[in-house]
């Protein structure tokens, strides 16, 4: 997990500038490739909806890329399963899904928010959410108008960014998030086999099994009963 730069005492500065990443080239190659290994992922399971709601594929995969917002396409997709799945397959496959939440979310810092550097962090790549960003920097402008100074005069927000919302990414980080990305893949593809084996009218119950023995799956079921459960 990367931990916050309000950790590191010793970081006096810090640049959120383009092209951040090139200076840590070692480090940037990974999160390009959980970005890529997500593409796919987003593909594997538009795929999957489509083969949920059945009909003709390309007017039904053309209507779930119309849908703009990740989750109600998500939403739409896990309506469709549970309709041609079993009651046990349809809950294995929202826990699935839900499964993947954390390194989705990753893979949207990585896309939407900035990266930073420190000369006095060699070896790690910063994080911060722009919306952090453009609240230092109307505090800083609030702060210059106070002062009489003018707004457009070169200054740089970063003094006043709250360090504890600035993650830091080392190369351990990126190979967690690496490998959580591919994991995700590999439990993705499974729900991907699980439909394709309803629609050629076989059986789940190994796929199933497989999936159940994964203790994050498997507890996200159990609660999922406990609260369908009188």
């Amino acid at each position: 997990m990367p931990q916050p730069l309000s950790s590191y005492k010793h970081v006096k500065t810090v640049q959120f500038l383009p092209g951040a990443v090139w200076e840590r080239p070692a480090l940037a190659k990974w999160a390009l490739l959980i970005i890529e290994m997500w593409s796919h992922i987003d593909s594997l399971i538009l795929k999957i909806g489509a083969n949920c709601l059945q009909g003709d594929t390309v007017t039904v995969i053309s209507t779930l890329q119309a849908v703009d917002s990740p989750l109600a396409q998500r939403a739409a997709i896990i309506t469709a399963a549970r309709c041609v799945l079993s009651p046990e397959d349809a809950l294995v496959f929202e826990a699935v899904l839900h499964s993947t939440n954390a390194s989705r979310n990753t893979r949207h810092k990585f896309s939407h928010h900035l990266w930073g550097h420190s000369d006095e962090l060699p070896d790690a790549l910063l994080l911060v959410d722009p919306r952090d960003v453009n609240l230092a920097h109307a505090r800083t402008v609030i702060g210059r108008r106070k002062k009489g100074f003018p707004v457009s005069f070169p200054f740089t927000e970063n003094d006043k960014l709250d360090r504890s919302k600035i993650s830091v990414w080392m190369s351990k980080d990126f190979d967690e998030s690496r490998e959580y990305a591919i994991w995700s893949y590999k439990i993705i593809h499974a729900l991907y086999e699980m439909v394709s084996l309803v629609h050629d009218g076989q059986s789940t119950a190994t796929i199933r099994k497989t999936l159940l023995q994964i203790p994050l799956i498997r507890q996200r079921c159990d609660m999922a009963r406990s609260k369908t459960s009188p």
